[in-house]
């Protein structure tokens, strides 16, 4: 009888151990599926995710897990912000009757994006920057808003496709006017990374003035006044967008 139920026993001990494979002949996991699955009947939730917050998901290699969901109700988060903390101004040293052919300043909305190892990411970057001036002047040129990429250990370059221009109005502002525009821009930049290393890839938006006779006045961008005791609520701050999506081939 003691020899029956060790044997039982033995039994069943191996079938706690083993590793269960479901068209596969060689398991590597407690239950090991190798053809397509198909769900009959399942229960269809209609509660927000606040209420089923758990999700099944899998790597690439096909090893299942329960990912979390936000209170937001976005399963992931994959959407970079970045809000300018001052104003930037151009030129900086408001000397009086200079004719600048061109400059351009750093909007400091410095953004990182880490594209993993042989994957490839589709970044939809949108950038909405208030730009004005207050003039007294006959406001003659261009500005405008750009973004620029650094990848890897290169430098900054300048997106020409991402460019937004404003050209003012050749009517005379006067001294209690801001004219100005909330300069915006979406673009799509396709990311791919071959190596077997991360990828680094570094945004950010730039202000830029071209062939304007600053006379009396300077371009603004940010346009939410510094001052604490002259706060324009009608202009808000900058704002950078970056929404990471994964092209699955």
């Amino acid at each position: 009888m003691k020899q029956i139920i060790s044997a039982i026993l033995l039994f069943q001990s191996i079938i706690c151990m083993a590793q269960v494979g479901i068209g596969i002949e060689n398991p590597e996991a407690a239950v090991h599926i190798g053809k397509n699955v198909k769900l009959k009947d399942v229960i269809h939730v209609e509660e927000s995710m606040i209420d089923y917050p758990k999700h099944l998901i899998s790597d690439a290699k096909g090893n299942l897990a329960v990912f979390t969901g936000l209170p937001t109700n976005l399963m992931f988060k994959n959407v970079l912000t970045a809000k300018m903390n001052k104003n930037v101004y151009i030129p900086n040293d408001n000397t009086p009757d200079r004719n600048v052919i061109y400059e351009e300043e750093s909007l400091n909305l410095n953004s990182k994006i880490v594209v993993p190892p042989n994957e490839t990411y589709v970044l939809e970057i949108a950038y909405s920057i208030p730009a004005l001036y207050g003039a007294t002047g006959n406001p003659k040129g261009d500005f405008g808003v750009f973004l620029k990429k650094k990848q890897g250990d290169g430098i900054f370059e300048k997106i020409n496709t991402s460019v937004r221009v404003f050209s003012p109005s050749l009517s005379n502002a006067n001294a209690v006017t801001a004219i100005g525009r909330a300069i915006s821009c979406t673009y799509v930049d396709t990311v791919k990374n071959d190596t077997n290393v991360p990828l680094e890839i570094v945004y950010d938006v730039y202000g830029f003035t071209d062939h304007i006779n600053l006379r009396n006045y300077t371009i603004t961008f940010g346009s939410y006044d510094d001052r604490v005791d002259h706060q324009n609520y009608n202009w808000g701050r900058g704002v950078f967008f970056i929404t990471i999506n994964e092209l699955i081939e």
